[in-house]
């Protein structure tokens, strides 16, 4: 359900896009010298800090292409919230963006961008065009916080709350104790949204709650982006589990059968 979501905000499926290009937020490069003096890494580091989107263009040895006339084009076209910046694969001193979004095989050149929080708002192979760039620096900060934890592979229990809606503490019980499980712990993300703030209105509207909810909401969703519970109060963390277990019994999203993250089903067990 939720990949609906972010299609209907991006005007492309990102998910797909990081299944094609196999790109990922998940790579942890140490924060060494060579880190603190990489072109890509202190462009990330000032996005950061003024809250601005990084649009990086990726290239081997040759800048000059369609995709680098795109984003020549582009680049400049939001200065208030878009920096960006130019890097090559084969410059030894550019490598963390390379490592860090697993971009070894990514089919080159090709345009990212990246959400300040450095979630991958977009990435594009082929010339990119203004609504491309609108679309995906038009995303509100919970989609982002959301977009980073399903890109590390993490499961987000997102709760809809704030002063105005009632159960809040109800609501957020069995989330705590689903989170604290030292089974769920590592790999579980709790991302909170005021239904009071304008700038998550569209995807209130876009789970379906045109309307202002009055009572606490809790949405379940593993990566990447599939809903899997929701509850209306109070939650419990034995339903959350069951949910989890439910939705892991329909689907597997690895062939790893020693793999330890919560999100993918148990290896199926041979039939005696």
């Amino acid at each position: 359900m939720l990949s609906r979501i972010w299609k209907s905000a991006f005007h492309t499926l990102l998910i797909i896009s990081l299944s094609a290009l196999s790109v990922g937020a998940a790579n942890q490069v140490p924060i060494d010298d060579k880190t603190l003096n990489d072109p890509a890494y202190k462009a990330m580091n000032n996005a950061q800090n003024q809250n601005r989107f990084l649009m990086v263009y990726i290239y081997e040895s040759t800048l000059e292409s369609p995709v680098y006339d795109s984003y020549n084009t582009l680049k400049d076209q939001r200065p208030e919230q878009v920096n960006s910046i130019t890097i090559s694969t084969q410059k030894p001193g550019e490598s963390w963006l390379v490592n860090t979004y697993n971009l070894k095989y990514a089919p080159l050149p090709m345009v990212m961008v990246l959400a300040p929080n450095g979630a991958i708002a977009g990435t594009f192979s082929k010339p990119m065009t203004s609504d491309q760039l609108i679309a995906s620096i038009s995303i509100s900060p919970v989609i982002q916080q959301c977009l980073l934890a399903f890109q590390k592979r993490s499961l987000v229990l997102l709760c809809i709350q704030g002063d105005a809606t009632q159960d809040n503490e109800a609501a957020m019980e069995g989330v705590t104790q689903f989170s604290q499980d030292p089974i769920y712990a590592k790999n579980t993300k709790i991302v909170t949204l005021d239904p009071a703030n304008p700038e998550e209105t569209g995807l209130l509207n876009q789970l379906g709650l045109t309307e202002k909810p009055k009572t606490a909401m809790t949405y379940f969703f593993a990566p990447p982006g599939k809903l899997i519970g929701k509850w209306k109060g109070p939650t419990s963390k034995e339903s959350l589990v069951k949910q989890l277990t439910n939705a892991l019994a329909q689907s597997r999203s690895c062939r790893d059968p020693n793999c330890a993250d919560p999100s993918c089903p148990p290896p199926s067990q041979a039939k005696q």
